[in-house]
């Protein structure tokens, strides 16, 4: 980014490029501007460790009474997982079985201010932790780990994950309950390439069932993220009643249309659409072929549909004119 927008605050970027503004939870805030949630998790007897290794990536040690489990970070993603054998299962059993989800006494308004700085340019959407499947598989195990100990140890998995659902809908409740934003959005990361429609079925539908549950009781958006490939999951996406998908992804980078998601959830269901990440991430795209993709994403049943387009770069670099570009099509449709 050129000085002038690489010195911004996340905000003042979203304003300098005319989009709409979805602030993604704290993510990309500063410090102090980030909103506090309603609720903390306490553990019984758990103690954490945070030390940095020699090639800069971030070891994190839980010592708990049952044991010690271990996670090396690298670039924010798990190169080292706490959870692969049935000692560690037993470990997380523990840690689980005796923690709790705190409702914040006295939360009030004087927490957001980020959507006071927002204003009517758009909105903060709270981001809450993964379901108990999503979060075993992306954090505390690993694809691997997590249905070896799944065939091999299923009662103890059984009564993990139910451990761990009872403190999210707790997290789903006080979030809820305390925080006035109409969308709150759970960070599943929901994909095939992790979870097979049978284990999706048998355990992630329900839990995200009670998250819209919860939403609907408080008046909210129930709005999922769901970044992977969701293709063969759409008919128990319906079983969930959600308003919405964010990061909706057509191939080739996902396996879902947005027209085969309208096609199976209905045409009045809310779209984050992802800006295919092959074109307008390519270092060999030119103008054209943006505006290009631009023109088949938005047939005419998309631009009479819930549809938002999201052009992500999520920590990829991006340059300005690529936003640009996006910015003046739109407004050229608009007018």
């Amino acid at each position: 980014m050129v000085e002038d927008f690489r010195d911004c605050s996340i905000i003042e970027f979203y304003r300098k490029i005319g989009c709409d503004i979805i602030q993604f939870g704290n993510h990309g805030l500063r410090e102090e501007e980030q909103v506090l949630y309603p609720f903390s998790y306490v553990f019984d007897g758990v103690q954490k460790k945070s030390e940095v290794l020699q090639d800069g990536s971030l070891k994190k040690t839980l010592t708990t009474p049952k044991g010690e489990l271990v996670t090396i970070l690298k670039d924010g993603h798990p190169v080292r997982y706490p959870a692969g054998t049935m000692e560690d299962l037993r470990v997380l059993l523990e840690m689980w079985g005796n923690a709790d989800v705190v409702e914040t006494a006295n939360y009030g308004t004087e927490h957001f201010g980020i959507a006071e700085a927002i204003g009517d340019d758009g909105l903060f959407v709270p981001t809450l932790t993964a379901s108990p499947v999503q979060q075993l598989l992306e954090y505390d195990m690993g694809v691997a780990n997590f249905y070896f100990l799944l065939a091999d140890h299923q009662q103890e998995m059984d009564a993990l994950i139910r451990e761990l659902h009872r403190c999210k809908v707790k997290e789903y409740e006080y979030t809820a309950r305390n925080m006035p934003f109409e969308i709150i959005i759970p960070i599943e990361n929901t994909s095939t390439a992790m979870i097979s429609p049978d284990i999706f079925r048998k355990y992630s539908m329900g839990h995200l069932a009670d998250f819209t549950e919860t939403m609907h009781r408080y008046g909210k958006k129930s709005i999922i993220h769901m970044c992977g490939h969701i293709g063969k999951l759409l008919n128990e996406i319906r079983e969930i009643k959600l308003d919405g998908i964010h990061a909706l992804t057509e191939p080739p980078v996902g396996d879902c249309p947005f027209e085969t998601a309208l096609d199976v959830l209905g045409d009045d269901t809310i779209i984050i659409g992802t800006l295919d990440s092959t074109v307008f991430q390519s270092q060999s795209a030119t103008e054209e072929d943006i505006k290009a993709e631009l023109e088949r994403i938005y047939t005419p049943r998309i631009r009479n549909s819930r549809f938002v387009l999201w052009p992500v770069c999520d920590g990829l670099p991006t340059e300005l004119w690529r936003f640009e570009v996006v910015r003046e099509w739109i407004e050229t449709r608009e007018s």
